[in-house]
């Protein structure tokens, strides 16, 4: 399981190296560090699933978070390494497949972040010089 770390990069959580009670701790941002560990951005393999927690969402997939857009340039930050979008909505109680999901952006608008937000998120800075040596 991958992370994102709330202003670095991702961290990788192995369930088995993890005490069963100690899930909750592991999951936490602030207490995860002793069974995670750091992964570069050029090292980040395939994903299997991007969970993206939202405080609403509608039945044709589209959502809504806390207003700060950390969750959509972590999606966005996804999309630019080639990860696909995803087009299940779980609730505690459903599961629901969306028939025709929107078009997913296709990674950053880099016009629309400042050299403050490059700054605050170091792992966005890391991207765009990935994203721009390679153009």
């Amino acid at each position: 399981m991958f992370e994102q770390l709330g202003l670095g990069g991702f961290k990788k959580l192995d369930p088995r190296r993890i005490p069963p009670d100690k899930i909750e701790a592991a999951a936490s941002l602030s207490r995860g560090d002793r069974w995670s560990e750091e992964v570069a951005l050029t090292d980040m393999p395939g994903l299997d699933a991007i969970v993206c927690g939202s405080v609403a969402v509608t039945r044709d997939g589209r959502r809504c978070g806390k207003g700060e857009g950390y969750s959509d340039l972590e999606f966005a930050i996804l999309r630019e390494l080639g990860h696909q979008p995803l087009s299940v909505i779980a609730t505690p109680t459903h599961a629901i497949r969306i028939k025709r999901p929107s078009a997913a952006p296709t990674g950053i608008d880099w016009t629309r972040l400042s050299a403050e937000d490059l700054e605050e998120m170091p792992i966005l800075a890391e991207l765009k010089r990935m994203t721009t040596s390679n153009a």
